[in-house]
């Protein structure tokens, strides 16, 4: 690097004694106005920060630096200016949720012939699955979700299980009430189930979360995320919903939702396939196929769902809140919700 070898007057003190007499008598002051179309002429042209660099390319390459170098550098700049410029530019509106490219009606049609001959018409209720509990009747959630699933697929069978449900004096699930709309409470309780009667061999059963103790890791259990994202988006947070929603597809694997749950039994619900595409179609989020092809390799010979799997496949039987779950989801994938 290159310096300049002060002058006698700089080093005797000289230029510094004329420099300030010229300030203290207003010499400079009046200097400064002169001399202020010149010197914006030359910062703004041969001195700005653009020519000097320029200069800068032109000057013989030293310590090894080559042209190459410097042009890979330029570019980088320039690079770095057009990719800041897009992050600045509005984001694109969220793309309107179209309806799948698969024909579910088949499968709809299964699950309202399953929900149907869950029927018992002793006692104007659906049982809680083909095999196990098959005595056993659920006034929540069965068969207010199954009054949910009825409704949305238009099928009379609903109106007649609310008729019934009016007989009994229960209070509200506390939970399931968000997949219509309704407010619940966050964090959500634990449940408390509850035997209402006895008919024979019979039993009618209800379920509620409004006295356990808070679920304060709810985010470690998918359905319990997906209820989360519902919850929010029923009060108009859009943007933590979305959050949430992301949050529990975080728990998918690929294969089903690994959460706290299925690390105690190494085995997916099938319900919390079913929920999410239900919440994503809530959120018009783009239906994600591998849930979609997941959920129906789970549909068997009566139209119900196998509630639980692993990698190798189906483990289990087909029940009511499953099946539920499944026609919730498959129905608002076929006529987008609004």
């Amino acid at each position: 690097m290159l310096y300049r070898r002060p002058s006698w007057k700089t080093l005797l003190g000289v230029t510094k004694a004329k420099r300030h007499v010229k300030r203290a008598t207003g010499i400079t002051a009046v200097q400064r106005l002169f001399r202020a179309p010149k010197n914006f002429e030359r910062r703004m042209g041969y001195y700005s920060e653009p020519m000097k660099f320029l200069r800068f390319l032109g000057k013989p390459v030293q310590v090894g630096i080559t042209m190459a170098l410097l042009a890979q550098i330029l570019l980088v700049i320039i690079a770095f200016f057009f990719a800041a410029c897009t992050v600045f530019t509005a984001a694109p509106p969220p793309p309107t949720l179209q309806p799948v490219q698969v024909d579910l009606e088949p499968a709809i049609q299964g699950g309202l012939r399953f929900l149907r001959g869950q029927y018992n018409p002793d006692l104007g209720l659906l049982r809680e699955s083909t095999q196990v509990a098959y005595h056993r009747h659920w006034l929540a959630t069965d068969n207010r979700l199954a009054i949910y699933a009825l409704s949305a697929a238009n099928d009379g069978l609903a109106d007649r299980l609310q008729q019934r449900m009016a007989d009994f004096q229960v209070p509200p699930h506390g939970l399931i009430e968000a997949l219509v709309g309704q407010d619940v409470a966050w964090p959500p309780r634990t449940e408390t189930q509850t035997k209402i009667a006895v008919y024979g061999t019979d039993e009618i059963w209800h379920e509620h979360r409004q006295t356990g103790s808070r679920y304060e890791d709810w985010p470690q259990y998918a359905d319990l995320a997906l209820y989360a994202a519902l919850d929010a988006y029923n009060q108009n947070h859009l943007e933590l919903a979305h959050q949430r929603y992301m949050q529990a597809m975080n728990l998918f694997d690929g294969v089903g939702f690994a959460d706290k749950a299925h690390g105690a039994s190494g085995l997916y619900a099938t319900y919390k396939l079913a929920l999410a595409l239900y919440v994503g179609a809530k959120l018009q989020q783009p239906p994600d196929h591998r849930l979609l092809e997941a959920l129906l390799a789970r549909q068997d010979s009566s139209g119900g769902f196998i509630t639980l799997y692993n990698a190798q496949g189906s483990q289990g039987d087909a029940n009511t809140e499953t099946a539920s779950y499944a026609l919730l989801a498959l129905t608002a994938l076929r006529q987008p919700l609004r």
